[in-house]
């Protein structure tokens, strides 16, 4: 991410069609999903969120998304990207959020923030199973709950999670597998456009 987010600051990436998190995180392709959690939000009027990881906003879907009005806090570890997001935000407005507020956070250590929703988008793909164990273990499987609901978006493995040895990796993951075994619930599916 940091070599893209120093690329983008020198203008060597071309808007949309260069996320410095990632080409998850491009407008373009995320439309299909962009659609379905506004209508999903707003369905069950949920009135707070909290993102982890918020990756970057200047580069990424949620700059192309009208929010609905509601609390918003974005978390990431990478304190430049939090930056980008602040500076986005003050110059741009908060794409219709009743508040947003982005902070430098470590999700595997750290409790998150409550909220009515917590959303992980192609975050924990990048994460060995022992981190994302930690991190259900702290935010997720927790009681009281932290959370009235929790959406989890990335690339599905059905059944079968390969193993990354650190952060520096990518994969397929399934929840609802072991080592996880989450009751998780398919609510949503999109491909490539």
């Amino acid at each position: 991410y940091v070599e893209r987010r120093e690329a983008w600051w020198r203008g060597e990436s071309s808007g949309t069609h260069t996320a410095v998190s990632g080409p998850g995180s491009r407008a373009e392709l995320t439309l299909p999903f962009r659609e379905f959690l506004l209508g999903w939000l707003r369905d069950r009027q949920v009135r707070s969120l909290v993102e982890a990881s918020s990756g970057h906003w200047p580069t990424g879907w949620q700059a192309a998304t009208s929010w609905p009005p509601l609390t918003y806090v974005g978390l990431d570890i990478l304190p430049t990207i939090i930056d980008d997001n602040n500076e986005f935000v003050a110059r741009n407005g908060s794409r219709g959020l009743q508040s947003v507020r982005f902070a430098t956070a470590n999700m595997i250590e750290e409790a998150l923030p409550l909220a009515d929703v917590l959303l992980t988008k192609d975050t924990l793909i990048h994460w060995p199973s022992w981190a994302i164990t930690r991190f259900l273990r702290r935010n997720v499987m927790v009681c009281p709950p932290r959370y009235e609901h929790i959406l989890f978006v990335h690339d599905d493995a059905r059944g079968h999670n390969a193993e990354l040895q650190d952060f520096a990796g990518f994969r397929p993951l399934d929840l609802g597998a072991a080592p996880f075994h989450l009751p998780t619930e398919r609510l949503f599916e999109w491909g490539p456009v």
